[in-house]
């Protein structure tokens, strides 16, 4: 019998972020995991996440940006709204009350891994 798919958690990571604005990513994905929301923080400068968060205005998010995946999702903090599949983007600077729904969101929406153009990782 195979591995139930919402079993696996739903994988968070980022690439450029200042420190106010990693911690402020942290807070979030805790909040959604005290909702009983399968995620967790694979780390900075880490491009393998389901979700990857990315200040496209630092050099590491603006290098990192052409290697994610088509389907991988993308949360982009930015001076300037951006769009496209699988792309979200925050304007600069970050309100945490806007970012903790939207993290609990994405992962309730996506979190069953394989679901909506979300693909595994590897």
């Amino acid at each position: 019998m195979g591995a139930i798919v919402n079993d696996v958690p739903f994988v968070i990571s980022s690439v450029g972020l200042s420190k106010r604005d990693q911690r402020a990513l942290v807070l979030a994905i805790e909040f959604a995991q005290e909702r009983n929301l399968r995620c967790r923080y694979a780390g900075a400068d880490n491009i393998l996440g389901h979700l990857v968060v990315v200040d496209i205005d630092t050099e590491e998010g603006r290098t990192a940006l052409p290697r994610l995946k088509e389907d991988q999702l993308k949360l982009l903090f930015t001076t300037e709204r951006i769009v496209g599949r699988n792309i979200v983007s925050l304007i600069k600077p970050i309100k945490f009350q806007v970012l903790k729904p939207l993290i609990a969101k994405m992962v309730e929406e996506f979190g069953g891994v394989g679901r909506h153009g979300v693909s595994h990782l590897g």
